[in-house]
């Protein structure tokens, strides 16, 4: 999963976060969303950065496992790993 979520997966976030309206990938107050609001559902996560400068993100949720997620920032990794392992 690369590139910008639509509309209605950020809706699905927003409706798995208990929050409506929230951009979680873009701009920086993004990183702070989601750190508030969807990182604390996780069971754990992580993230490194490679030479490239691209961010990978992998996180747990309720014992699933996300890929590695890369993507160009943080917030937009974060974003795509957390919702890959999302309720439906």
């Amino acid at each position: 999963m690369e590139g910008e979520p639509t509309k209605e997966q950020l809706e699905q976030l927003n409706k798995w976060c208990g929050t409506e309206g929230i951009n979680y990938y873009e701009g920086i107050e993004a990183l702070g969303f989601l750190f508030k609001y969807a990182v604390p559902k996780v069971d754990f996560w992580l993230a490194s950065q490679e030479k490239s400068k691209r961010v990978g993100v992998q996180v747990q949720y309720l014992g699933k496992l996300s890929g590695l997620i890369f993507g160009e920032t943080l917030a937009l990794a974060l974003f795509w790993a957390i919702y890959q392992v999302k309720e439906d």
